[in-house]
């Protein structure tokens, strides 16, 4: 069934993106070229009878676990600044909410059926899709404690940034099935780490500069990556899923929900 793809939104060990793969391969490569010099420096010694055969091993071994003991410390580190950007994302964002005349490149959904005003007849006009890397949101959910920029496009970088959208399917206050993904971490309360202890019947908000969106959670399941189906399961006019990787990272958790209230934050109506 066609449908977008679900982001690889498991955690691998080495590669943090394009960037974060390089700088661990070259360390790698470093380390791996001192042992090879310092491995024949003893094989020299040990001919000389200066040293024991075994030390040779006992060294290596030890260049081994320095190797392990970098790679760790470069994966956590990159880890630590991508959860440090999203969360200086979050606040830019949060204060320039304080003036909505800097978001009229925000898309409104169709809602002429439901608020007649001329303004926002005019709103609902525009059809600017939102760029890769825009923040066009913020997702709240109380239960885990969970907040987070929305950001369009869910390519690598943007999966540790915040609860990315997945182009291809609907905006969030469009009609349909509009798909958020953000990787899991092993960091608890980072990103989406805490999703799978959501239940059935709580509240997911998303908010923009116009509008308040609640949702409500229907159903949770677990998936293959390859799934499309999910795409197209809907109860009633506006979904909002949640994915992210299961704890082994070989399959994906997603999280349902349907829009129940919707709030235009000019006048606070409830729709």
């Amino acid at each position: 069934m066609y449908g977008p793809d679900i982001p690889k939104t498991g955690v691998p060990f080495l590669m943090l993106g394009v960037h974060s793969f390089y700088k661990v391969t070259l360390l790698m490569l470093l380390v791996v070229t001192l042992s090879i010099i310092i491995y024949r420096f003893l094989r020299l010694l040990v001919k000389e009878g200066k040293i024991k055969k075994i030390s040779i091993f006992i060294i290596t071994f030890l260049l081994m676990l320095l190797l392990f003991v970098l790679i760790k410390y470069e994966n956590e580190a990159q880890i630590n600044n991508k959860i440090e950007r999203s969360e200086d994302i979050l606040i830019e964002y949060k204060n320039t909410l304080n003036n909505i005349q800097n978001h009229k490149n925000l898309i409104k959904e169709d809602i002429s059926n439901q608020h007649t005003s001329i303004e926002n007849a005019q709103l609902t006009e525009k059809k600017i899709y939102p760029k890769t890397g825009e923040v066009i949101g913020v997702i709240n959910i109380d239960q885990i404690s969970l907040e987070l920029p929305i950001i369009e496009d869910s390519n690598d970088k943007n999966l540790w940034l915040g609860a990315s959208h997945i182009r291809g399917t609907p905006l969030y206050w469009e009609k349909g099935n509009s798909f958020l993904a953000a990787h899991r971490l092993r960091t608890y309360g980072k990103l989406f780490n805490r999703l799978h202890e959501l239940n059935i019947g709580d509240e997911v908000t998303v908010s923009n500069p116009n509008d308040d969106f609640t949702y409500v959670v229907y159903d949770i399941e677990v998936i293959s990556p390859d799934n499309k189906k999910c795409f197209t399961k809907n109860k009633g006019e506006y979904n909002l899923s949640l994915v992210t990787c299961t704890k082994n990272g070989k399959e994906r958790l997603v999280v349902y929900c349907r829009r129940i209230r919707k709030q235009i934050k000019s006048n606070r109506a409830s729709l």
